[in-house]
């Protein structure tokens, strides 16, 4: 139950962002989404501990890779272009570099459940779980902060927020890290 009521509040909180998104200045528009932060700072260790590394595989051998947020002790929200076509994921917690995790869980297609109307024509509800095997909760590894379901209504003008995913540093830097 209150995993369904974290999932409730993940949903409402993310539809909510959506609604009064305002367009990303050089958003690809269509099928292909690529692209890094670039320009940031190097995190820490242990500053943005629900971030996740996801390697994605298919049926064919292909793979690729995308970011994740843990939501819970057995839960992990990415988007849905990111799941769409798996087979299996490897998910990597607890690091600030990619290649370099404290642990790793490799889960299969069951495990994903993704929006089912995500449109990959228009990428209209591009949201996905993965559910994982459980996971302790550490100063490295923990679960981001949702916002409580008293403030669904909040939209939180005026505050900061911490944007952070694997990027580069710069454009010509070499393995990606956690900025």
């Amino acid at each position: 139950m209150r995993v369904l009521a974290v999932l409730i509040i993940a949903g409402i909180a993310l539809a909510a962002a959506l609604e009064e998104a305002v367009p990303v200045k050089d958003m690809p528009v269509g099928k292909n989404v690529n692209g890094r932060i670039t320009m940031g700072y190097p995190a820490t260790e242990g500053k943005v501990p629900y971030i996740v590394s996801l390697v994605f595989s298919n049926e064919i051998g292909a793979s690729w890779f995308c970011g994740g947020s843990i939501i819970d002790h057995t839960w992990v929200l990415t988007a849905a272009h990111c799941t769409h076509g798996a087979s299996s994921v490897k998910i990597s917690y607890g690091s600030v570099w990619r290649n370099q995790p404290q642990f790793t869980h490799v889960v299969q297609q069951g495990d994903i459940v993704q929006h089912e109307a995500y449109s990959t024509t228009t990428i209209n509800n591009d949201i996905s779980l993965i559910r994982t095997p459980h996971v302790d909760f550490s100063s490295l590894v923990n679960k981001v902060e949702l916002p409580r379901y008293e403030d669904r209504y909040n939209n939180y003008y005026g505050w900061w927020g911490l944007l952070s995913g694997w990027g580069k540093t710069f454009d010509s830097s070499g393995v990606a890290r956690l900025t």
